[in-house]
């Protein structure tokens, strides 16, 4: 039974060949095949609209995210089944999701406050443009 406690230890986090259960492997590599399904769904759904270049461009980063953790997820899998020494220690868990993290809120500072100001500035210019001479 997972004991919580033994959960926060300094050991548990620090042990450089962790035993991993077929299952948590199997819920892994679920993991990250999912995560690559949604980059993979983000960039065709991006690519098959027609939407203004920063709203593309918060796409493209939404889907970079999920790509990039997504194959980090899934090459971490298998170095926790290979059992290999350091590299699939449990504290790359916590490196990742600080990693995850900070990716996230920096992808929520370009949506908050570079889109409504894009947005602004494509009304204005199509206020512009509405007063020009068009082509026949």
């Amino acid at each position: 039974m997972f004991n919580i406690v033994k959960f926060f230890t300094p050991g548990y986090f620090l042990e450089l060949r962790p035993y991993t259960y077929p299952s948590t492997i199997k819920i892994m590599i679920g993991a990250g095949i999912i995560l690559l399904l949604i980059a993979v769904a983000l960039k065709v759904y991006a690519s098959r609209k027609k939407m203004p270049g920063y709203r593309l461009r918060l796409f493209d980063q939404i889907a970079a995210w999920f790509a990039t953790f997504g194959g980090l997820e899934l090459f971490w899998t298998w170095l926790r089944y290979e059992r290999v020494s350091y590299l699939s220690a449990r504290f790359w868990s916590v490196i990742l999701l600080l990693a995850a993290l900070w990716w996230a809120y920096r992808i929520f500072l370009y949506w908050r406050k570079a889109v409504p100001q894009a947005q602004k500035q494509a009304e204005t210019h199509q206020q512009y443009l509405k007063y020009l001479p068009q082509k026949k």
